[in-house]
């Protein structure tokens, strides 16, 4: 019966971390409403940087990023009063 449920529980934790990126956005040109600014484009393989430009282009573009940007907000508010979401600047 453990075993059931560590298979159960190791299949929900896959399954959580793939989310992000199935529902990631990849198309070309994208505004984001929430920062105002293009988001970041794919950098070019075997590029100077490629490291660090890879990892703001899945920053901006990772999957339920705007509903953990406004969840970040309401918590702030609520928990501390403090306003610290981009869209209240």
């Amino acid at each position: 019966m453990k075993t059931i449920i560590y298979k159960l529980h190791f299949v929900v934790f896959l399954i959580l971390l793939i989310i992000p990126f199935i529902t990631s956005d990849f198309s070309k040109n994208v505004i984001s409403e929430i920062d105002n600014k293009e988001l970041e484009k794919m950098p070019q393989l075997f590029s100077e940087g490629f490291t660090d430009n890879y990892e703001n282009y899945l920053e901006d573009r990772i999957g339920g990023r705007n509903w953990m940007i406004k969840m970040y907000g309401i918590i702030n508010d609520y928990t501390v009063n403090e306003l610290a979401h981009p869209s209240y600047t």
